[in-house]
């Protein structure tokens, strides 16, 4: 807005518009639905990985990989949920807020869970993204707090 002065003012702040001293890229990482966000899409993912390691690849005539059946669905979503998954963890891993790290560590520990239970009754094969898995539910509580520790005294100066 221009004054009779010539010089701009911001405008007024309307309801619903009061500044919380964040930018708006800060209240993204403090959002709450990271939580369901990282437990549905490394759910999703570890579905699809589970059942494309059920499934396997057997060999057919023209030596392709043919999965058959509901495993054939699973290999897609596995396919359509890697870059979600891929955005989750890049997400909750750089994040210097709670809720994406929250998201992803309980995400991860839940496909953890699942592929031990698979791997306990079905497959050995599904040992392997169980350790990885809770390992990055592991990691990342610890790699958010120390981003948290590190923007907390970044604040203090």
């Amino acid at each position: 807005m221009m004054t009779k002065g010539g010089k701009v003012e911001a405008p007024a702040a309307g309801p619903g518009r009061e500044s919380r001293g964040r930018s708006s890229g800060q209240e993204n990482w403090a959002a709450w639905w990271w939580i369901p966000l990282g437990i549905v899409v490394l759910a999703a993912a570890g579905w699809g990985l589970s059942g494309w390691i059920e499934g396997g690849c057997p060999p057919n005539p023209l030596d392709d990989c043919v999965v058959y059946g509901r495993y054939r669905w699973l290999k897609r979503l596995f396919l359509v949920m890697v870059v979600p998954a891929l955005a989750v963890c890049d997400a909750g891993l750089r994040a210097d807020r709670w809720p994406p790290v929250a998201g992803l560590a309980l995400g991860a520990a839940a496909v953890g869970a699942y592929e031990v239970v698979q791997a306990t009754e079905r497959s050995v094969w599904h040992a392997v993204p169980a350790v990885l898995f809770l390992v990055l539910a592991a990691v990342a509580p610890l790699v958010g707090r120390c981003r948290v520790r590190a923007r907390r005294r970044t604040e203090v100066r």
